[in-house]
C-alpha cells in the first residue's frame, strides 16, 4: 500500500511540476489563436451572440478564435487542478486519518498551489496573472472532483458493506 501511495505522490508532484512549467511560459509561447483561426470555420454570424467581461478583459463570439481559446484555457485550468486534486486525495486515500479530512487537506494543497502558481504567473515576463482564475475555474476543478471522489467512495462503502463475508476455512468435502 505505501508503494501505491507514493506512486500517487510522484504523480502529483509531476503534475505540479508540469503546471508550475506551463505557467512559467510566456503567453506568446503558448497563443494557440493563430492555429486555431485556420481550423475555425464558424463565422460570428453563425455563433450565438455571447458577451461578457472577465479579469478586465472582454470576451465574446464575435471573435471565434479569441472565444475559443478563451474556453479551453479555463477548461484547462478545470481540468488540470481536477487531476491535482485526485492525485493528492489517492496519495493519502489508505491514512488513518477521517475521510472527511482527507478531502479537506487535498482540496486545501490544491487550492494553495493554485494561489502560488498564480502568484507565479505575475513575476513571468510577458504573463498576467489572475487569482480571479483560483477562485473560479481552479476552485471548480478542485470541488468537482471533491465531489465525484466522495460519491464514488460513498458506492465503494456500500458495494463494500452489502457483500457477504465469506468463511476462511475449507467446507468439507471438497
Amino acid at each position: 500500500m505505501k508503494t501505491r501511495c507514493m506512486v500517487w505522490l510522484l504523480l502529483a508532484i509531476g503534475c505540479m511540476f508540469i503546471i508550475y512549467h506551463t505557467s512559467g511560459t510566456s503567453y506568446s509561447q503558448q497563443d494557440i489563436k493563430p492555429a486555431m483561426e485556420k481550423y475555425i470555420s464558424r463565422t460570428a454570424a453563425q455563433l450565438p451572440s455571447i458577451h461578457f467581461s472577465y479579469d478586465h478583459e472582454n470576451v465574446s463570439t464575435e471573435q471565434p478564435s479569441v472565444f475559443t481559446h478563451f474556453i479551453l484555457r479555463k477548461a484547462g485550468h478545470v481540468t488540470e487542478y481536477a487531476i491535482l486534486t485526485f492525485f493528492m486525495m489517492m496519495s493519502i486515500r489508505f491514512s488513518n486519518y477521517p475521510f472527511v479530512l482527507r478531502i479537506c487537506a487535498s482540496c486545501t494543497a490544491a487550492f494553495l498551489f493554485a494561489w502560488v502558481d498564480e502568484w507565479h504567473r505575475l513575476i513571468v515576463p510577458d504573463r498576467l496573472g489572475s487569482f480571479l482564475d483560483v477562485y473560479t475555474f481552479d476552485l471548480v476543478g478542485i470541488v468537482l472532483c471533491a465531489v465525484f471522489y466522495s460519491m464514488l467512495h460513498v458506492v465503494v462503502q456500500k458495494r463494500d458493506t452489502s457483500l457477504p463475508v465469506q468463511n476462511e476455512e475449507e467446507p468439507e468435502g471438497i
